[in-house]
Order: C-alpha cells, then structure tokens, then sequence
C-alpha cells in the first residue's frame, strides 16, 4: 500500500529508486521505504532512533544508499541494486503481514482448518548453491495482529530445495472472524525463498444464538387446580381460544418453567407449533375439554 507517515525525515534518488524516511502512522515507528517503479517496499523500521538523511552513494563501496540516524553517530548501508552472489541486497530477516481475511463474509465467525504459503526460487537470485539454512515461519493472528501464533516453520536451503510449502496442522481449529496472516526470513545471507502465495481453508459458522425450546401438553379443561392451590378462572375453552390466538399471532409470551421456584427466570416464547386433541370430539366445543400440545421456543 505504500507508506503512511506524519513526517518526512528526508527523501533521495539513489540506484534508481525513490527513497524516504518517515515517522509512520502506526505506533510512530521511524520507516525507510523505498520505490522502484514497480511498488513501494520497506526497507527498514525501528522505534529508535529516527532514520534521517538518507543519501545516495552511487556504487561507492558497492552500496548504493547511505542513511544516518538521529543524534548518533551510526550510519546505515544498503544495496538497492543486484550485483552479485556475494554482493546481495538481502536483508538478514524480514517479513511480511496480510490484511485482514474474513472469505468475504465479516459479519460471520469461521472455523480456519488450514493455512499455508508456498515457497520458490524463480528465478537464480542469489547463491543457487547456497548451504545457509534460512528458517520460515507462518504465523497467524485472531486479534488484528495484537497477538502471534506460530501455526508452522521449516528450515531449508538453496541447495535442497527452491520450491516448498509451509502449512499448519492445527492439534485445535482456531475460530475467529478475521484472520491475518504473517510470514517471516530469518537468518539470510546470501539466498531466501520468494514467497509465491498464501492460503487459508476455512468453514463459515452460524452465529445464530442458541435458543431454548420446550414441548408440553396443556390440560385445557375447567375449573383446573393452579400450582399455587387455586382453581384456574378461565375454562378450557377460554385457555384453547388464547393459545390458539397467541399462535396464529405470533405473539410474544412470558413463560416460567416448572423449575421456576429454585430458578425464577422469564422467558419471553413464541408458539411454533400447536397441536389439538380431544377425549370426546363431540364435547370439544361444548365443555372445552382438550388437551393442546404445543411447541415453544425462546425469542
């Protein structure tokens, strides 16, 4: 994406490329980023002291870019043009950070089952022969990049392979909305991998919350004892005609579980599915005597 900054601590031409140093955005680190024409890299970060006065060097010393530092003394050198196997323009380390992934879908929770990165050597940059044993590591993060865990690692070297893959075997799937993902070189002299792709296979999750369900039976006739000792006012055919009308509705109800006494809870319930019954179909609409089996569940 290019650099962010607050302030431009000095800019040059050097090897052809477009070089500044800044204070960045984010976290205030002081960066040193550089333009080829093909894209903006960075070529350093530090959180002190601040890159200052970069300067090109044209070739003098095979180096190509000469930068000081703030109130120091120290200087550093880079070669920004390839020269050869034993003058490279390799870093010792680096790494490099995704955007955030969600498969196309933020508002959803996924279940991330595999990541990897595949590795190659395209092209004969570097020391095709080289034994330095360069360690991969792929990590991934769950909470924008706060935290890191190493999902996999490998050592190798240019004369074992150029063409590779670094992938996770999760012993516990991780779930999250977003993952990011990051891929770091360390211990470079004289070859490293180029990174070719990186991957993520995942399962979209429902984040619908889980809800309570019930199935009873109501006695729906007169004159019933209520649990608190009392007779019940309503008759049977009262009680089918509200239960029928809170389905047909859609209603919201307040519902009290018979563990309500150790438990006092609400629930608040929608009839999903009723169903009637009668002893003597020809007393249903007469004395109201029917016994209703009816679906709840919560809201």
């Amino acid at each position: 994406m290019g650099p962010e900054g607050i302030a431009c601590r000095g800019a040059t031409v050097a090897g052809d490329w477009l070089v500044v140093a800044i204070t960045s955005r984010y976290e205030l680190n002081h960066e040193l980023w550089g333009f080829n024409g093909q894209g903006w890299w960075l070529l350093a970060q530090r959180s002190a002291p601040q890159a200052i006065w970069p300067c090109p060097l044209g070739g003098a010393g095979n180096r190509d870019l000469i930068v000081f530092r703030h109130a120091s003394t120290d200087y550093d050198l880079y070669r920004l043009k390839w020269r050869d196997k034993t003058l490279s323009t390799y870093a010792s380390a680096g790494a490099w950070t995704s955007s955030l992934l969600d498969g196309g879908d933020p508002t959803r929770d996924k279940a991330w089952r595999a990541v990897g990165a595949t590795f190659a050597q395209p092209a004969n940059r570097g020391k095709s022969d080289s034994v330095d044993s360069v360690t991969i590591a792929l990590e991934y993060s769950l909470d924008d990049g706060l935290t890191w865990v190493t999902a996999a690692s490998q050592n190798t070297t240019a004369a074992a392979t150029r063409t590779f893959t670094v992938q996770s075997a999760f012993a516990t799937i991780p779930s999250a909305r977003h993952l990011q993902l990051r891929v770091s070189w360390t211990s470079i002299t004289d070859w490293a991998p180029v990174l070719t792709a990186v991957w993520a296979e995942y399962e979209t999750l429902d984040n619908a919350p889980n809800r309570r369900r019930w199935e009873l039976t109501v006695d729906a006739g007169d004159r019933n004892v209520r649990r608190d000792g009392q007779l019940d006012n309503q008759t049977g055919r009262q009680k089918i005609v509200a239960l029928w009308d809170a389905w047909e509705a859609r209603a919201t109800l307040i519902f009290r579980d018979v563990d309500n006494d150790t438990d006092p809870v609400d629930y608040r319930v929608r009839i999903e599915e009723i169903d009637e019954s009668v002893t003597k179909p020809s007393d249903a609409a007469r004395w109201g005597e029917s016994r209703v089996a009816i679906t709840l569940a919560e809201v």
